[in-house]
């Protein structure tokens, strides 16, 4: 399976390698991004590593394959790529949460 392989190919790169090339989201990879959901950066190459393995909120969707995200800082970040995000599930239990499919 394709998406797969390609999951551990990142995985690989960014544990091995620790470092995952920021490209945009090409155009047969599906997008999933969505306002209010809770995204965590994956990538160390994303503002020098600044970001990385923290938290964020996208604000809004500015094309299929980038984003306005809010820190939890409150720093708006603009034009991050999907490429670098992964889905977060919040542990309140009250937060709600979306299901990406």
């Amino acid at each position: 399976s394709g998406i797969n392989a390609e999951y551990w190919k990142q995985w690989y790169q960014r544990r091995v390698r620790g470092s995952l090339p920021l490209k945009p989201a090409s155009r047969n990879e599906k997008t999933w991004l969505h306002r209010d959901l809770k995204v965590r950066v994956v990538s160390e190459d994303f503002m020098n590593g600044k970001y990385y393995c923290k938290k964020l909120d996208i604000v809004d969707i500015t094309d299929d394959s980038t984003c306005v995200c809010r820190s939890e800082s409150g720093k708006l970040l603009e034009s991050v790529p999907q490429s670098i995000l992964e889905t977060v599930i919040p542990k309140a239990a009250w937060f709600p949460c979306y299901v990406v499919v």
